[in-house]
C-alpha cells in the first residue's frame, strides 16, 4: 500500500472517472515504486463499483498510455492473476488537477467560530481564513 503513490495519482488527470478510479485502486495496492499490484479485475470491479468490462477497458487504456505494465502472473487456486506495475515517472508527467490553484493549494490558517443565543437555540458563524498559494481564493463560509 503506497500513500505516496496514491497522493501523486490523486492530483493527476487520467482522462475519465473510471480510469482514475482504477488507477487509484491500483496505486493503493502498489509499493512506493509502483510494483506489486496483483489484485483481480473482479475485485477491482467489485470494490470500485464498476463493471468488470469497464475495469478491463480502463487497464487496457492505461497500458496503451504506458502508465501500467503487466509484469507477470501470480498463480492461485482458480488459475492466475496478472501482476501489474505503475510507471511512476510517466504518471508524474501527467497534467495536474490543480492547474488553476497551483500545486501548493491553500492551507487553512485560522478557523473562527462565533456563536450567539442560548441553550439549544445557539447559532453561529464559521469563518475559514487561508494562507493561499498562487491564485487560490481565501474562502469564507458564513452559516446563518
Amino acid at each position: 500500500m503506497s500513500n505516496i503513490l496514491s497522493g501523486i495519482c490523486q492530483k493527476k488527470r487520467f482522462g475519465s472517472a473510471p480510469i482514475k478510479a482504477v488507477v487509484m485502486y491500483m496505486a493503493d495496492r502498489a509499493s512506493d515504486d509502483g510494483g506489486g499490484i496483483w489484485t483481480s479485475k473482479g475485485h477491482i470491479a467489485a470494490d470500485t463499483e464498476l463493471s468488470k468490462r469497464t475495469v478491463q477497458l480502463a487497464i487496457k487504456q492505461l497500458e496503451s498510455a504506458g502508465l501500467v505494465v503487466a509484469v507477470g502472473q501470480r498463480k492461485h487456486g482458480n488459475g492466475y492473476t496478472i501482476e501489474y506495475s505503475l510507471d511512476v515517472s510517466r504518471i508524474k508527467e501527467l497534467p495536474s488537477t490543480r492547474e488553476k490553484t497551483g500545486e501548493g493549494d491553500s492551507r487553512v490558517g485560522r478557523i473562527t467560530f462565533t456563536s450567539w443565543g442560548a441553550g439549544d437555540s445557539r447559532v453561529g458563524r464559521i469563518t475559514f481564513t487561508s494562507w493561499g498559494a498562487g491564485d487560490s481564493p481565501k474562502p469564507s463560509f458564513n452559516h446563518p
